[in-house]
């Protein structure tokens, strides 16, 4: 569960933030991302693993992000992925090389028994659903463990799946159609679904939207942004059960879409679990 903050706490986030009441929404839009040395200084935080691989074009958000912040990485086991996005494929691939000369290693999608204390019959596990190597050409360079998924709005991801010396997951992605400009965090951050799950370190600062402090601080849930009803549903959820509680607004938002999606496919909505 995520921690609550004190009193000192918010004033000084306040005073490092430039905003007068991270408590009151309207109040509290966030214009200047702080040092991510100030963040910790000021919630007492330890260094982030793997943050060491994040520069100006590699960057670290959501959940993970999120539980640093709460506190909650010091009071509960590790057993979470790290989410690393890439702006370009060099940028992808300088990193991967760092990641593979320290220690890192490349590992293919697994059976994971959802109920760890009951095994699981083998004959009775579903196996992950495949996914396919990106095809050959130029503009795609040969990087060992690269696959390519389909997101719900059609975008092209290509991902890795790396295990860290201490045994921790890292999911590795770079979605082209989010950069055809240049590789910055902005747009990642503006199409992420959840306003908390919109912090990103660039290993200097500590990005987010206008409304991810103050919605941080008082437990609340904000959507954003959303490619499929179906999955932020799941994570209103998810965040819930960690002590995130949506608005009004934001259920009805997210229902809303969730039940259209299940009734344009034709279906039972009940079918169509979170």
């Amino acid at each position: 569960m995520v921690r609550d903050f004190t009193q000192s706490e918010v004033q000084s986030l306040c005073e490092l933030l430039g905003v007068s009441d991270l408590r009151d929404p309207d109040a509290a839009v966030v214009k200047t991302p702080p040092l991510i040395e100030d963040v910790r200084r000021v919630l007492k935080l330890p260094v982030l693993p793997h943050s060491h691989l994040l520069d100006e074009q590699t960057w670290m958000m959501g959940g993970r992000v999120t539980r640093w912040l709460g506190g909650e990485m010091s009071t509960s086991v590790d057993d979470g992925d790290y989410d690393l996005f890439s702006g370009s494929f060099p940028a992808m691939e300088r990193t991967l090389n760092r990641m593979l000369e320290s220690g890192y290693s490349i590992t293919r999608v697994q059976y994971v028994n959802p109920w760890p204390g009951i095994p699981v019959p083998r004959m009775l596990r579903r196996k992950p659903s495949p996914v396919p190597a990106p095809p050959r050409n130029a503009s795609v360079p040969d990087l060992p463990g690269l696959l390519l998924r389909r997101m719900p709005d059609g975008s092209d991801m290509y991902c890795m799946r790396l295990t860290s010396p201490e045994r921790h997951v890292i999911q590795f992605m770079y979605i082209p159609s989010l950069f055809p400009d240049a590789a910055r965090p902005d747009t990642l951050i503006e199409q992420t679904d959840l306003s908390i799950c919109q912090f990103t370190l660039d290993g200097r600062y500590l990005r987010a939207g206008p409304h991810s402090w103050s919605d941080f601080v008082r437990h609340r849930l904000r959507v954003v942004y959303m490619r499929s009803g179906r999955r932020t549903a799941g994570r209103l959820f998810k965040y819930a059960a960690r002590g995130f509680w949506p608005d009004a607004r934001t259920v009805q938002t997210v229902y809303g879409r969730w039940l259209s999606e299940a009734l344009k496919r034709g279906g039972n909505p009940a079918r169509f679990k979170a």
